[in-house]
């Protein structure tokens, strides 16, 4: 135990180098680049689906929501909100208070006005 001990005494004495400028400005832009990349796989992912649905005359609402839900957190990006504003519009006559709700969600969400 008392070997332990010392362990973790030793590694907390141990001064830890807080990142260069230049190190935090690299993982930014790759944070960044990896989450443009995210986004555009969901757009490409989620295209199809919001096709279908439409096509389809697809009345599920768990199946409805759960799409909206999943492209609720990429809609920053143009390509996923025009895919979530199509099937809203699409939505709505189907259900419009829980549209409603959606719209209200990415206004919360996204919407800088």
């Amino acid at each position: 135990m008392s070997v332990l001990l010392d362990k973790e005494r030793t590694l907390n004495k141990k001064k830890i180098k807080k990142p260069s400028k230049q190190a935090l400005d690299s993982g930014m832009k790759i944070m960044a680049q990896e989450m443009l990349r995210i986004t555009s796989k969901a757009a490409v992912s989620y295209a199809p689906v919001v096709d279908d649905i439409i096509a389809s005359d697809c009345k599920d609402r768990r199946h409805i929501e759960s799409t909206l839900d999943g492209m609720l957190d990429f809609c920053w990006d143009k390509t996923m909100l025009e895919l979530f504003r199509k099937l809203c519009k699409y939505y709505y006559n189907i259900n419009p208070q829980s549209t409603s709700e959606y719209i209200l969600a990415y206004r919360e969400l996204w919407d800088s006005k």
